[in-house]
C-alpha cells in the first residue's frame, strides 16, 4: 500500500538523520486493540550514555572537592570578620567583609554544582555563567574597604570607580562568549585585581615583610585564578584546579583585612 510506503520512506529519512534528531514519539493503535508506543529523547539517552560509557573524571572530582574546601574556608572567613569587625562598631565594614565572605561562599558552591554536574546537563552552563559573573564581583568587593581607607584624597573613590567600570565591561565581553572577548574580559579581570594596589602603600608601612609577600601573593592568585578560569572556559572540559588560586587567595587578603581594625582606629 502506498500509504506504508511513505511510512518507509519516512522511517529511512529518520534513521539517516539520526545524529540530528532531538525528539521522537511513536504511537500505534491495533485493531486487536493492541498499542505500540515509542518514545526517544536525546538529552535522557546522552545522559543514560554517559553514566554506563564514560568514567567521571579525575579533574571533575578534585574541582569538586577543592570548592567544598572553598565554602568551608569561606564560612570561617565570613565568621571571623563578622567577630573581628564587629565589636569595633564599624557598620560600613563590617558589611563589606560580610559581602565578601557570602560571595566566596556562592562562589564555590556554585562551582561545586557546576563540577559535580554531567556535561549533558543544560542547567550546568547556567552555574558555569554565575561563577564567571562573581568573578568580577569578587575581585571587585575585595578591595572596597581599601581603596577608599588608605588612598589619599580623591584617588580611592576614582581608582574604584574605574575599577566599576572596567567590570561593567568585562562581564559584557564574557556574555558575547567569543574567543577574543573572553581573553579580553580576562585581562580586564586582572586589571581590576591589581588597580587598587595604590592604596596599599600606607598600608605596607604598618606590616611586616613576611605581610607584604602575602598581600602581593594574593593579587598574584586572582591573576592565575582568572587565566586557569579563562582556559577552563576556552576548552569547555574541567579544566584542573582553577578555583584552588581564589581558595589560596583567602589567606592573604584576609591577612589584610586583620591588620585594618588597628589601622582604622590609629586614624590612617
Amino acid at each position: 500500500m502506498k500509504m506504508f510506503e511513505e511510512i518507509r520512506e519516512l522511517f529511512g529519512m529518520i534513521l539517516d538523520h539520526s545524529d540530528l534528531i532531538q525528539n521522537v514519539k511513536l504511537s500505534v493503535k491495533m485493531k486487536n486493540g493492541a498499542d505500540i508506543k515509542y518514545a526517544f529523547d536525546r538529552k535522557k539517552w546522552e545522559r543514560r550514555l554517559v553514566k554506563e560509557q564514560k568514567t567521571r573524571p579525575m579533574s571533575a572530582t578534585f574541582n569538586a572537592v577543592i570548592n567544598i574546601v572553598g565554602i568551608v574556608a569561606s564560612i570561617a572567613v565570613l565568621v571571623l570578620l563578622s567577630i573581628l569587625f564587629g565589636p569595633l562598631g564599624m557598620p560600613a565594614h563590617l558589611v563589606v567583609h560580610i559581602m565578601y565572605g557570602s560571595l566566596l561562599i556562592l562562589y564555590f558552591f556554585f562551582s561545586t554544582m557546576y563540577h559535580f554536574m554531567d556535561e549533558t546537563y543544560a542547567v550546568r552552563q547556567f552555574f558555569f555563567m554565575l561563577t564567571s559573573t562573581l568573578q568580577f564581583i569578587i575581585v571587585g568587593v575585595t578591595f572596597i574597604s581599601i581603596n577608599y581607607e588608605f588612598i589619599g584624597g580623591n584617588l580611592g573613590p576614582l581608582l574604584y570607580f574605574a575599577m566599576v567600570i572596567i567590570g561593567i565591561v568585562g562581564l559584557f565581553l564574557a556574555g558575547r562568549n567569543t574567543v577574543l572577548s573572553r581573553k579580553v574580559s580576562t585581562v580586564f579581570l586582572i586589571v581590576m585585581g591589581w588597580l587598587w594596589t595604590p592604596g596599599m602603600m600606607n598600608l605596607l608601612q604598618n606590616m611586616s615583610l613576611f605581610d607584604t609577600i602575602l598581600i602581593f601573593t594574593g593579587c598574584v592568585f586572582y591573576t592565575m585564578w582568572a587565566i586557569a578560569a579563562n582556559r577552563e572556559k576556552e576548552s569547555e572540559h574541567d579544566f584542573i584546579a582553577p578555583d584552588l588560586y581564589l581558595l589560596l587567595s583567602i589567606i592573604p587578603f584576609f591577612t589584610v583585612y586583620m591588620h585594618m581594625p588597628p589601622l582604622l582606629l590609629t586614624g590612617l
